[in-house]
């Protein structure tokens, strides 16, 4: 009974569920003030100038709620959401589509809020999990728009 609980035991550590998850990248436009946010790492790899990357700002997983890029063509910026709502409308009646072929660009879930903020000067979005830059940045004239999703980890900045 002792070698058959052993065996199982080590057949359940090497079987078991590995939670896979996804490193969310951002890197900045130098030129239009835009931040990217994506978990392809050869897209944040291969951009190049006017493009700076910046490390990984959180860790999502690789499963749960889909978050879409979308993009506009005749705007520098990129809105990315889980709201099938927002979607629509901004895509419907907006002008926007969804990057990757319609497919996510990652996915939430976890305990950790990603916010989103608004800046009209430049016309850009910004996503964060730093509670701080969130409550500070509407002093600078970014408006807030609220948790819109939810990330496993904070990531790695480099600066």
């Amino acid at each position: 009974m002792k070698k058959f609980l052993l065996s199982l035991l080590i057949l359940l550590a090497f079987t078991a569920p590995v939670h896979a998850e996804e490193y969310v990248n951002r890197c900045f436009n130098l030129h239009t003030g835009e931040h990217l946010f994506t978990a392809d790492t050869s897209e944040a790899i291969l951009l190049l100038t006017p493009w700076k990357y910046e490390g990984i700002c959180w860790v999502a997983p690789s499963n749960g709620t889909p978050v879409y890029r979308l993009s506009h063509p005749g705007v520098n910026d990129h809105v990315y959401t889980s709201d099938p709502n927002e979607i629509s409308n901004l895509c419907n009646r907006h002008g926007w589509y969804t990057d990757f072929s319609g497919r996510p660009s990652f996915y939430s879930g976890g305990s950790i809020p990603v916010y989103r903020l608004y800046d009209p000067a430049r016309g850009q979005h910004l996503l964060t999990i730093d509670e701080n830059e969130y409550s500070t940045l509407p002093r600078y004239g970014f408006r807030q728009e609220g948790l819109v999703f939810r990330a496993l980890r904070e990531g790695a900045m480099l600066n």
